[in-house]
């Protein structure tokens, strides 16, 4: 505001910033997957309105953008700790850990979406190379598998830590939306086929007549 004065411009302004900060993080990703030589085609990719729900959410309303920007941030730093020679392990992990707890003092969103998932990821790396014979337990882990489950570890120890002090301290001062009230309700086939046509009309399926762009839409 005190460089624009016309909020049309301060909300243009902020959706650039925004828009640079998750391609920075998507940058940073794919750098520490050793993925850059595809980053500019699938960063296009990443900027497209491909669904109504990602042109309203996304890219016009910027309201997921943080989400996604911590979470390709996170998983670039994954990959960075996992393959790093230099010893800055320390240093990855501390920002691992700071980022969750600020990601999670948002809410659980970021703990579902992110950090229960690495947490899985890492559980599901140690069943896979977990061998029992009549006498001992084995788990014959690389040295990278033993970092990926720390730092999935230590980040979902931020994330908890991040979310305690949002329900005890920050929801003492601000308003937030409470989910409470949500339950498991008996099962019913018609929210299931609901979950499905969401979940395809979220990467683009629309209605329409087949002749027409829709068929093109759909199809990819």
């Amino acid at each position: 505001f005190k460089i624009f004065h016309s909020w049309h411009k301060v909300r243009i302004a902020s959706y650039i910033c925004l828009y640079m900060v998750m391609l920075a993080a998507y940058y940073f990703m794919c750098r520490g997957l050793k993925n850059k030589k595809y980053f500019l085609i699938t960063a296009v990719l990443l900027m497209l309105p491909f669904s109504e729900g990602y042109f309203l959410f996304v890219l016009k309303g910027a309201y997921y953008i943080p989400y996604i920007a911590i979470t390709f941030f996170t998983l670039g730093l994954c990959e960075s700790y996992v393959n790093e020679m230099h010893g800055r392990g320390k240093i990855y992990l501390t920002i691992a850990f700071l980022c969750a707890v600020l990601a999670c003092m948002g809410g659980a969103r970021q703990i579902v979406i992110l950090y229960i998932p690495l947490v899985l990821t890492a559980m599901g790396i140690v069943g896979i190379h977990l061998s029992i014979d009549e006498e001992n337990v084995i788990c014959n882990l690389t040295i990278e598998n033993k970092k990926y489950i720390l730092f999935s570890v230590v980040s979902f120890a931020g994330a908890i830590l991040g979310y305690i002090v949002n329900t005890k301290v920050l929801a003492n001062f601000f308003l937030f939306m409470q989910w409470d009230d949500i339950s498991f309700t008996d099962f019913d086939i018609s929210k299931l086929s609901q979950i499905i046509n969401v979940f395809l009309s979220s990467y683009g399926y629309t209605t329409g007549k087949v002749f027409s762009f829709v068929l093109l839409s759909n199809f990819l």
